[in-house]
């Protein structure tokens, strides 16, 4: 089944180059700049939406959305609970901060899958 949603979100400025980056799971830093959650298991505020080239430009962060594209860091399954690994991407959750449920199956790293987020508030 495929998923296609029209989401838009907040335009915030980048904490760095996140041109590879793109439907990874992100945080808000303290300087209110948007960068990549390195922190496995760690709370998450939202997906990049965009391919931003350099700190300080613009990113489309989604931060609440009816289902999301998000990067997969391991095979995922339908259905899965997902956590933040330590590269951004989504992955089976264990033990940290539940992020998302799988809409659709994941073989390995880096496929694009859409979830249903539940991001911190």
């Amino acid at each position: 089944m495929a998923y296609d949603v029209d989401v838009r979100g907040l335009t915030l400025p980048a904490a760095a180059n996140l041109s590879s980056n793109l439907f990874y799971l992100g945080i808000v830093n303290a300087s209110g700049q948007v960068a990549v959650q390195v922190s496995a298991g760690g709370p998450v505020d939202g997906v990049i939406y965009s391919n931003t080239p350099g700190a300080g430009l613009p990113v489309e962060f989604i931060t609440n959305a009816a289902a999301v594209k998000v990067a997969a860091g391991a095979a995922v399954a339908v259905g899965d609970t997902l956590e933040c690994d330590a590269t951004g991407r989504v992955i089976t959750w264990a033990s940290g901060d539940k992020i998302g449920k799988a809409l659709a199956a994941a073989s390995g790293a880096g496929v694009i899958i859409p979830i249903i987020p539940h991001f911190q508030s």
